[in-house]
């Protein structure tokens, strides 16, 4: 097989091109590589598309590309750049397809503009003063119609809706304006990705059983597969090796990370699994703040931890392993049976080449569409950076990286996790996420039918370690009392298993209708009193015990619409 060209810089590109094309006598395969791969670098489409490429002194060989699903056939025709091109981007050895076209960099560049909602004034100052859903974070100017989007459409509904259907369930209940009105665009081009495209069984039906070998065989040659997996979960192991063995794909265990116990926080310590500079201590403070309004830490802590140390693992793994992409599994994962051919189909038919990296499952996925199963994964600059734009774009049950940029990505993404100010960056798919107009990140949307992988049939370690609550300054760890509570509390779970809330009921449209009478409350009496005698679902409850439904104004604002939240200082 050839081997891989060298590099060319943009003057070379230019003079290799100036002929038109290259000398393909015998003696010159070289000449003959570098003139493509500069025709291909200027075109976008990265050089090492030509490993398995024949040079003019090779022979036919089995590595010879063969015709594409796109089209353009694998004979190489001299002096057509176009054939070569679209050669590239059909060939099975192709990591994307060229004719995909990525997100602009001016787009990119511009999204803390373009990617805000565009609202009338109306309802911008309209959803400012819709009641919150339950244990919602707050800070001043929310949009808690955006709020209620995500929490009735995307959490409570384990990210099964398009955001249109989303939007229009909780117009519906009059907490936000219909989406034909005003369209909250969590994904931009939504045709694409987000708005029926995902009910038409892309890519199933015609898989036969050549293009299923054919598949598995690019597999083994292309992709190393690592599986995250804590040493006590011996049930995960076995399910996820048995779906691995059913699909012919070998893979490499690499341990969970326990930050439960302190002789766990200690050994990762040591190992420099959680950076020496970062303090767990002070991260669950500002966690525990209402601007945060996080439960435990030491879950979501230690499923960061494990996704940059398989990272780490599979990038040292790259230097004696020739495969080209590298897929970490969480263990709880279960791949669907033609997974394989149809990731396969999804690079070399959707991809833009620019990708660094692709969740194969994003719950509450925002940016913007650019093919029919992939989203341009890019920040929720609707919400606050000090919150690590937390609230979409869940999911790291299934990441494809690319080996050749996964050590700078690696070292980016851990720079954001480790930040005790802003401890939502633990939450590493979040992470990912906030700092995607920097990194080249893809997702296939949770809502996408049929998808390549289900996930959380078997709870959640992540939300298990999380009600370990850090004890004194000596480091001790218990299961408290208030870790019994938070568990009543909703979760929204992303890395570690589907994203699920438990709510207390939708606010009444009637919220809508009352605001003002209860304005006018809360300015005379205001809701201190449910310190003593709490709402339903209000944590921490009442000090002297449940306030009881006595049809009282009182009672219907502060508990029934939820604003003990706005107005409570005595328990706050």
């Amino acid at each position: 097989m050839a081997a891989a060209p060298e590099a060319a810089s943009p003057e070379e590109c230019r003079a290799l091109l100036a002929d038109g094309s290259p000398e393909e006598a015998p003696g010159r395969e070289r000449s003959y590589r570098r003139f493509v791969s500069a025709a291909l670098l200027l075109v976008g489409l990265p050089a090492v598309a030509l490993r398995a490429w024949p040079g003019p002194g090779d022979g036919a060989s089995a590595h010879q590309p063969q015709q594409g699903p796109g089209g353009g056939g694998g004979a190489f025709v001299a002096g057509s750049l176009r054939a070569r091109v679209s050669l590239a981007a059909t060939t099975p050895a192709a990591l994307c397809n060229a004719s995909v076209a990525p997100v602009a960099s001016t787009d990119i560049r511009n999204w803390s503009a373009a990617g805000k909602f565009e609202l009338p004034q109306l309802w911008v100052e309209s959803c400012k003063r819709v009641p919150g859903p339950p244990f919602a974070a707050h800070w001043p100017g929310q949009n808690w119609c955006w709020e209620w989007v995500k929490h009735e459409g995307c959490y409570a509904e384990h990210a099964s809706l398009s955001w249109y259907e989303a939007q229009e369930r909780v117009a519906n209940q009059g907490l936000a304006p219909f989406p034909d009105v005003a369209p909250l665009l969590a994904l931009q081009r939504p045709e694409l990705c987000d708005r029926g495209a995902q009910h038409n069984g892309t890519g199933r039906a015609d898989i036969g059983a050549a293009e299923a070998e054919a598949a598995k065989a690019w597999m083994r040659e292309t992709v190393a597969v690592y599986v995250l997996n804590l040493a006590t979960d011996t049930e995960r192991l076995q399910s996820i090796s048995a779906n691995l063995q059913s699909l012919g794909i070998d893979f490499t265990r690499v341990d969970g990370v326990d930050l439960a116990s302190p002789e766990a926080r200690a050994d990762a310590l040591s190992h420099g699994l959680v950076p020496s500079g970062f303090s767990l201590e002070v991260a669950q403070q500002r966690a525990n703040t209402n601007f945060q309004s996080m439960d435990g830490i030491l879950g979501t802590a230690g499923c960061a931890a494990a996704h940059l140390n398989a990272m780490s693992v599979a990038a040292a793994g790259s230097a004696s392993d020739a495969r080209q992409l590298a897929l970490i599994l969480e263990d709880d994962v279960v791949l669907e049976a033609d997974f394989v051919p149809r990731l396969r189909r999804l690079l070399e038919a959707e991809a833009p080449c620019d990708w660094s990296a692709i969740s194969l499952k994003s719950q509450c996925p925002f940016g913007r569409c650019v093919s029919r199963q992939l989203s341009r994964v890019l920040p929720d600059v609707n919400e606050p950076a000090d919150r690590c734009r937390h609230g979409v774009n869940y999911g790291f049950f299934a990441m494809l990286y690319k080996q050749s940029e996964l050590p700078a990505l690696r070292s980016t993404l851990a720079k954001t996790v480790w930040d005790q100010e802003r401890p939502h960056c633990l939450d590493v798919d979040v992470a990912l996420a906030s700092i995607s107009d920097k990194v080249a990140y893809y997702a296939v949307p949770s809502s996408m039918k049929p998808g390549f992988l289900t996930t959380g049939a078997m709870g959640s370690a992540r939300t298990t370690h999380n009600k370990v609550k850090l004890g004194s300054a000596s480091g001790d760890a218990s299961a408290s009392a208030s870790a019994s509570a938070a568990s009543s509390a909703p979760a929204v779970v992303g890395a570690g298993g589907d994203v699920s809330v438990r709510l207390v009921g939708p606010v009444p449209p009637a919220a809508l209708i009352e605001r003002p009478v209860c304005e006018s409350y809360l300015s005379d009496t205001g809701c201190d009193w449910t310190a003593s005698f709490g709402c339903p679902g209000q944590v921490p409850s009442g000090s002297l015990g449940a306030a009881s439904d006595d049809g009282s104004l009182g009672y219907r604002c502060c508990c029934e619409y939820r604003l003990w939240r706005e107005n409570r200082t005595a328990a706050s």
